[in-house]
């Protein structure tokens, strides 16, 4: 059986399948590439942080000088802050704000790295899905056509066992090892234990038998059953 013999529709919609998958794996490239880039962004933010130092501990020890100062005897004191401190903080703050920021944005981009490749994994079973389906079309006639072959084949075994047995014939000797062979392998299962395919053989062959001893042109007669097809009379005939 060709690919033709499937249905047009299991076509499309395995080619539509595949189209979703291509786009889905383009979606987790992309998501991948924002994700790396945000978490590179995240050292980044984090280094320019690190860069300003204990800042508050800076505040902390000017702030106390001026107290100290005060206290031995000098001016009033301020927490008013020098230009490079007050420039320190308001960095300090900026770059922490930034670090919040940017740590966000990147659990985000994660989040949506991880739905991204939830959905290029549904999307590749449904390819497989598909796939599966167009496998199975195509071979449907295959299979009906083993099917065919093995129910013949046991047809072909039962009318020989049936000569053997109902007229005591004698068969070539590889036929009989091949039979006897098969024997082992019959594992077929009948209704109250009765193979009627086999009884049915063996009351042809009866009845052939019976004609051929009143006349030697006599020809098989017809045998009724579905199982065993006339060319498998033929055949072993």
């Amino acid at each position: 059986m060709t690919s033709n013999s499937v249905p047009t529709s299991q076509r499309d919609a395995l080619r539509k399948a595949i189209a979703e998958r291509g786009a889905a794996t383009e979606a987790v490239r992309v998501a991948r590439d924002s994700a790396d880039r945000s978490a590179e962004q995240v050292r980044t933010a984090e280094r320019t942080l690190a860069a300003f130092g204990d800042v508050d501990n800076a505040i902390l020890r000017h702030r106390a000088a001026s107290f100290k100062n005060a206290a031995q005897g000098g001016p009033k004191p301020s927490l008013a802050l020098p230009d490079d401190l007050l420039k320190k903080e308001r960095g300090r703050d900026e770059a922490a704000s930034a670090v919040a920021a940017v740590r966000v944005a990147h659990g985000s981009l994660v989040g949506e790295l991880a739905e991204a490749q939830a959905a290029l994994r549904k999307a590749e079973r449904k390819v497989s899905e598909l796939a599966g389906q167009v496998l199975v079309a195509e071979t449907t006639e295959q299979g009906g056509a083993l099917t065919d072959i093995w129910n013949s084949l046991w047809a072909t075994i039962d009318m020989l066992n049936a000569l053997r047995a109902s007229l005591r014939i004698q068969l070539p000797r590889e036929v009989v090892r091949t039979l006897q062979s098969f024997e082992a392998m019959d594992h077929r299962m009948f209704a109250g234990g009765r193979n009627d395919q086999l009884a049915r053989a063996a009351e042809h062959w009866r009845s052939y038998h019976a004609a051929l001893c009143e006349s030697a042109d006599a020809t098989q007669p017809g045998l009724n059953n579905e199982s065993i097809s006339s060319a498998v009379i033929n055949r072993v005939a």
